[in-house]
């Protein structure tokens, strides 16, 4: 299947900066946009709680604000009239992909942790224009 994606999000970090050029050097010329909305953060503490590790509720509410933006700047119910498909990438850490993943299907964000997303892996999302939302993968 070819598909004309319209846009590249990334992070500022290096890595997500690496990822988005060599993605670019196969899809060609797609429009990126470097945000530090998407560079990671813990948005809020999972439950349950992973074990030995501390969460600051100030620098998870920062960082949740942050991601909450970028999400309301990503994600919008398409055009029930739209005459084509948009194909965006968003290339950021496993947490905020989790993070996004979990308020798309409108779950409590805190479960987050309790799923994997490798490292440069694919997940896909579908929204329709009447607010259907698909997730067709993860990771």
């Amino acid at each position: 299947m070819r598909v004309n994606f319209s846009k590249m999000y990334c992070s500022c970090l290096p890595r997500t900066q690496q990822t988005a050029n060599i993605i670019e050097s196969f899809l060609g010329k797609v429009p990126v946009e470097v945000s530090d909305l998407l560079d990671g953060g813990i948005p809020v503490a999972p439950d349950p709680p992973l074990p030995l590790f501390q969460y600051d509720p100030e620098v998870c509410a920062t960082q949740k604000k942050r991601l909450d933006q970028a999400f309301q700047k990503i994600f919008h119910r398409p055009s029930i009239v739209a005459s084509s498909h948009n194909y965006e990438i968003i290339i950021s850490h496993s947490t905020v992909i989790r993070y996004f993943i979990c308020k798309l299907l409108q779950i409590d964000p805190a479960t987050w942790e309790r799923f994997f997303v490798p490292h440069c892996s694919i997940s896909w999302v579908k929204i329709l224009g009447n607010g259907v939302i698909s997730i067709k993968s993860v990771g």
